[in-house]
């Protein structure tokens, strides 16, 4: 789900991908929803300033990340869109 201005992109991104989540990591889940924050996002720009990320599940305690914590998903995310540009 996303709410807000321009959460249409995300809901987008969201519904088109969303049969691969039931298989998912919780390092997949992270990345599929820093994608679709990147999609609503003005001119795609997302970075670890100006993204938290809070994970919760049944037998998954809460817990949130700022910063530092999100930099590696951050990077992992560029890697891929770099690698994916590459191919292309």
């Amino acid at each position: 789900m996303a709410i807000g201005s321009r959460s249409q992109a995300a809901k987008t991104y969201l519904e088109r991908t969303f049969d691969s989540f039931s298989d998912a990591t919780e390092d997949d889940l992270i990345n599929h929803a820093l994608l679709a924050l990147k999609e609503s996002a003005p001119d795609h720009d997302i970075n670890s300033r100006n993204v938290s990320i809070a994970v919760v599940g049944i037998d998954t305690p809460y817990k949130q990340m700022d910063d530092e914590l999100v930099q590696p998903y951050m990077d992992r995310l560029q890697a891929a869109e770099e690698g994916a540009a590459a191919t292309e």
